[in-house]
């Protein structure tokens, strides 16, 4: 999964990886290598420009210093900037194929490059063992295994049941895995609104085969409360309020404020959101009293807000 002789002997990383908690355990474990460094993850070109070149004329400290999308509308602005002589330890995270023009190809030879691939069942137990460790929780070797098969193997969505278990200040055994970790077939809600508010096409519409049609209203009375969460978000970073306001606010950890939302909402913008709830509320309507089938319907829908 990661190679950490390489994050122990490098301090330049490109990371290529498609899902974005991913790269939040690469750089988990770079703060693990480095323990005296501050970590900065920057959303913003220029908050990333300024940390790299701000030399040592305020501050002399150390910091790991990630770029969390590196992409074609700001690899060009970045370029100049990453050639700095520095003690920081720099990550920039490609999230998707960027055109190997000179800049591209600069970097990918002058930093280490990590792809991280999904993990595998093995990887993903021996992670979530480590990261239940971590929040404090009690449980048995086998526990993490008996999760997975019940939850699946998406991050974000055992990151929420691991919340969820730790709120509950209890021994964790099978049995109340069993009463309190929602089946995998919700787990496949997450990664189909991932996919969805990114507007990634296929693999949406590759998720949404793998729903059941009883859970159709299920799902689409999910995704309006994504929707009107991402609306809320937009909302109160109009009114100048930092990640951790919202994530207080909404009730939504912050790492998964700025890696999942605030990347939607650059995509669905405040008038797109509004207009993709009055399409999702037609929905639930044609979905109740259409003779045509759910699965074309709810296909047509989905189609139209791509379109968008």
């Amino acid at each position: 999964m990661l190679d950490k002789t390489a994050i122990r002997n490098n301090k330049k990383f490109l990371v290529s990886c498609h899902d974005p908690y991913m790269a939040n355990i690469f750089i988990e474990e770079c703060q693990a290598a480095y323990e005296n460094y501050k970590t900065i993850l920057c959303y913003d070109t220029q908050e990333f420009v300024e940390e790299i070149n701000r030399g040592n004329l305020f501050s002399s400290d150390k910091k790991i210093i990630a770029l969390m999308e590196l992409s074609e509308a700001n690899i060009n602005d970045v370029d100049p900037y990453l050639d700095c002589e520095t003690d920081d330890i720099i990550i920039l995270i490609e999230k998707s194929a960027i055109s190997k023009n000179k800049a591209y190809t600069k970097i990918k030879t002058n930093y280490s490059y990590q792809k991280l691939d999904k993990m595998s069942d093995r990887d993903c137990r021996s992670w979530l063992h480590t990261h239940m460790i971590r929040e404090g929780l009690k449980f048995k070797p086998e526990i993490p295994a008996f999760i997975i098969n019940i939850r699946g193997t998406d991050l974000y969505a055992l990151v929420n049941e691991v919340k969820k278990l730790k709120y509950l200040n209890k021994d964790i055994t099978e049995n109340l895995c069993t009463e309190v970790i929602c089946e995998s077939s919700e787990s496949n809600f997450y990664e189909f609104i991932d996919h969805f508010t990114h507007k990634r096409v296929v693999q949406c519409l590759t998720e949404f085969e793998k729903v059941d049609q009883t859970k159709y209203i299920q799902l689409l009375h999910f995704m309006i409360g994504q929707i009107e969460k991402l609306y809320k978000i937009v909302i109160l970073r109009e009114q100048k309020k930092t990640a951790e306001e919202i994530s207080d606010l909404i009730g939504i950890p912050k790492f998964i404020i700025q890696t999942k939302f605030y990347t939607a909402i650059t995509i669905f913008n405040k008038v797109k959101l509004l207009k993709t709830l009055d399409f999702l509320n037609d929905l639930d309507i044609q979905l109740r009293v259409s003779r045509l089938r759910n699965k074309l319907i709810f296909e047509s829908y989905l189609l139209k807000i791509f379109k968008m």
